[in-house]
């Protein structure tokens, strides 16, 4: 390893903050850590958020793409309850280092922080426990923190918290091109991703009836069931207004189906304070690496829209809804007329 100058770390992170989203940031981060720092492997996990008791968390290598199939190596999703280190580094939000089985070196958990909470934790295995290295790695994780704060303000909706309309753009975009390139294993109806769009019945009534600021409170609500209800892989949006977005990941029809009935009735069945009962409607595509993005958001919408002319509180994936002929594509492609 070169010797590290004051000059080099400003290049370092001049280079890290020219990075336009989270994960690009984090993925540059490894980088710049693996050069200034002596170690085997340098590892960042990310905490998912969820309403589950904190060792019962799951734990995701950044390394793992959402635009791409979930893998089979080591770097799939853990428990926190599954990681002594990962615990003790939650419970005391302080570095922990560890041996490595019965070989030499040792294995140190940092804390990774941002806007005011533990988010992942980094993991390095190295030889020794260097002062020096260590402190390195500190002042990178402090700069981790305001940074991504700042940047995660960018990609969030203020109100829920989920990732906002821009991200989803881009999140599409990924995906689509992913797909193209890649090829995936769509082939054998495994290993799809699924585009949803929620949208909640009758939001304009509960405005009308109970003002914004309640209405704002089931925005809240609606995406804090989101949370809790779907998979730690999944992406989750708000597109604005009363309309959500969920990508489901690596998954089959009968899978996508079940995964999104199983929220379409956690809101069914939700209390929602002062107003009661509250229901979705959903619609869902497949993501084509063959499609526009408009493409895809216009199939989920037209499903979307035939569960709510319908009766509301409905879940209707697009390609059924052609099968069953209730729904037949127009000679051009570019409209959709409903039986």
């Amino acid at each position: 390893m070169m010797p590290l100058d004051n000059r080099r770390l400003l290049r370092s992170i001049v280079k890290l903050t020219e990075k336009p989203d989270v994960r690009a940031f984090e993925l540059a981060l490894l980088a710049t850590l693996t050069e200034i720092v002596s170690a085997k492997t340098i590892r960042l996990c990310k905490i998912h958020e969820s309403a589950k008791p904190p060792s019962q968390k799951v734990v995701v290598d950044v390394r793992v793409s959402d635009e791409e199939p979930l893998g089979d190596d080591a770097s799939l999703p853990t428990l926190l309850i599954d990681d002594a280190a990962f615990l003790e580094c939650l419970a005391k939000e302080e570095k922990v280092v560890a041996s490595i089985g019965l070989g030499p070196g040792v294995r140190i958990v940092h804390p990774v922080k941002a806007e005011s909470k533990m988010v992942g934790f980094l993991v390095i295995e190295c030889e020794a426990d260097i002062p020096r290295d260590q402190e390195l790695v500190s002042i990178m994780l402090g700069f981790y923190k305001n940074y991504v704060s700042l940047l995660t303000h960018t990609q969030r909706d203020k109100l829920t918290g989920l990732l906002n309309g821009t991200t989803f753009d881009d999140k599409l975009l990924k995906i689509i091109t992913a797909q193209r390139v890649g090829k995936m294993r769509a082939s054998d109806g495994k290993g799809l991703y699924y585009l949803a769009m929620l949208d909640i019945d009758h939001f304009k009534a509960v405005n009308d009836k109970f003002g914004h600021l309640y209405g704002d409170e089931v925005l809240l609500l609606f995406g804090r069931v989101m949370v809790d209800t779907f998979r730690d892989s999944d992406l989750l949006f708000r597109v604005g207004g009363e309309e959500f977005v969920v990508v489901l990941r690596d998954v089959d029809l009968a899978q996508a189906v079940a995964i999104l009935d199983r929220f379409r009735l956690a809101i069914e069945r939700y209390p929602f304070p002062q107003i009661g009962k509250l229901t979705t409607s959903i619609g869902a595509t497949i993501i084509s690496g063959e499609d526009l993005p408009a493409s895809i958001i216009d199939r989920a919408d037209k499903a979307l829209y035939y569960g709510k002319n319908n009766g509301r509180n409905q879940l209707w994936i697009y390609e059924n809804l052609i099968a069953e002929g209730k729904l037949k594509v127009a000679k051009d492609d570019s409209s959709v007329e409903l039986f």
